[in-house]
């Protein structure tokens, strides 16, 4: 495990070479999962969250929206990208995922958790600005 966290801390580092300062990107955004919600016993996706614990790094999640089922359909000529893809839609439940909080997460090196929470609330209060211009 510990030779993984070191590969993975010098890859993270090595992203300085690709940013326009020269340091290492801060955060990246990922989802928390492929869906907005779930029955019990039906989750069986971790990889978004799993790589947190890990790696021992920092994550703070931000809600988006909400799961809507007027919105959220799955068109009649849907065709899975692989099995994975597939998995997730036979998991998706339109009923089950109505009115629930759909989310992203901020993740952050180990022992960033400050700074990770003041990118999360930079992204929140992006995410209610949008929201409120929609209105």
């Amino acid at each position: 495990m510990i030779g993984f966290r070191n590969q993975y801390r010098e890859y993270w580092a090595s992203t300085s070479s690709h940013t326009k300062n020269g340091r290492p990107v801060d955060a990246v955004i990922l989802p928390v999962s492929p869906y907005a919600g779930f029955k019990p016993g039906k989750f069986d996706y971790s990889a978004y969250t799993s790589i947190v614990n890990i790696l021992g790094y920092s994550s703070a999640v931000v809600q988006v929206t909400f799961g809507d089922k007027s919105v959220d359909v799955v068109k009649d000529d849907y065709k899975p990208l692989g099995e994975r893809d597939k998995l997730n839609m036979d998991t998706y439940d339109a009923d089950a995922s109505d009115g629930v909080p759909a989310a992203i997460q901020i993740l952050g090196r180990d022992l960033e958790e400050e700074k990770i929470l003041s990118i999360a609330q930079i992204v929140a209060d992006a995410i209610t600005e949008y929201q409120a211009k929609q209105a």
